[in-house]
């Protein structure tokens, strides 16, 4: 729940966030500084990927991809501690861009608008059909940017490197709870 004292245009609006409680911080720092009070509600979990089979066998052969595509901060988290690949690094944001940073893996792609369309768009007009994009990303991934690269001649393999969880239907309740008071 956000609620903005004083004459904000916000004033008496409530936001309810649909993420991880450490998905909105940007967010949460721009509604502060404009003198919003901010209480944030997690309504999923990320936790660690339960297909590690693939995930070790894709990371093994990390070094084969032309590109490493990564469209949520989230799925860098099992590339801490290894090497930049050989390949070309694409991410679909600057919140990603920065977990990578702090890897000290280089970040070649990052699209101007932060979506899975504009990074497929960016990638395509890379000019590269026909090389291979190992596409690192949670349980839920949308098929948008896979299907986008495969229509243009681009080899993936999408493999999943962390899981998300809703949270379960008593803190579910809390949280409607709680905007409501």
């Amino acid at each position: 729940m956000i609620a903005c004292p004083g004459e904000s245009p916000l004033s008496g609006i409530t936001l309810s966030w649909v993420g991880s409680p450490d998905s909105v911080e940007r967010l949460v720092s721009a509604l502060q500084q404009g003198g919003c009070q901010v209480v944030r509600h997690a309504s999923i979990t990320v936790s660690e990927t339960n297909q590690t089979a693939f995930l070790t066998k894709a990371l093994g052969d990390i070094d084969h991809y032309d590109w490493v595509v990564l469209t949520s901060r989230h799925a860098a988290s099992p590339l801490h501690g290894l090497p930049p690949p050989r390949g070309r690094i694409a991410v679909v944001g600057r919140g990603t861009a920065a977990e990578m940073a702090t890897m000290g893996w280089p970040v070649h792609l990052v699209p101007l608008t932060e979506d899975a369309e504009s990074l497929a768009r960016a990638m395509v007009l890379e000019g590269d059909k026909g090389k291979t994009a190992l596409f690192l990303c949670g349980n839920h991934a949308s098929p948008v940017l896979p299907n986008s690269l495969r229509q243009n001649g681009f080899n993936v393999d999408v493999v999943e490197s962390y899981a998300t969880h809703p949270i379960d239907g008593v803190q579910a309740r809390e949280i409607v709870k709680s905007i409501r008071e």
